[in-house]
């Protein structure tokens, strides 16, 4: 298991949370695929999945936060479209088969992911 859930990664929210342990199962699952040697087309499927539900969550989120005064909302958005642009471009290059997904793929989407929930999400959950 790549990542693990923890309690300290809770934003005070249950349906945040229960959204945020989906994305965090879905990388533990491309990191699965790709090092169970898999196929390349079982481990594209689990990113289309993983470039899916992020959408979801992230509008989701949006939604949430932007309904309430959270007053970093520009800079949150901001990163969400960068981690958007960037998985979308990863899938773009897997599909392409220019690009496998490596442990350093995996290592950057484990340590934003952790990164962004741990710091940057809480920084709304009083304004939610």
């Amino acid at each position: 298991m790549l990542i693990r859930w923890s309690e300290q990664m809770s934003v005070g929210d249950e349906e945040l949370d229960s959204q945020h342990k989906i994305l965090i199962q879905l990388v533990n699952d491309l990191n699965d695929a790709m090092r169970s040697g898999h196929g390349r087309e079982a481990v594209g499927k689990v990113l289309t999945e993983l470039v899916k539900y992020t959408e979801i969550h992230f509008a989701h989120e949006e939604k949430r936060f932007l309904a309430g005064d959270y007053p970093h909302k520009d800079k949150h958005l901001l990163k969400h479209r960068l981690l958007l642009e960037r998985v979308r471009e990863l899938q773009a290059q897997h599909e392409a088969g220019t690009r496998f997904i490596s442990m350093e793929v995996l290592t950057f989407l484990q340590d934003w992911l952790t990164e962004h929930i741990m710091k940057t999400d809480k920084t709304y959950s009083p304004y939610i």
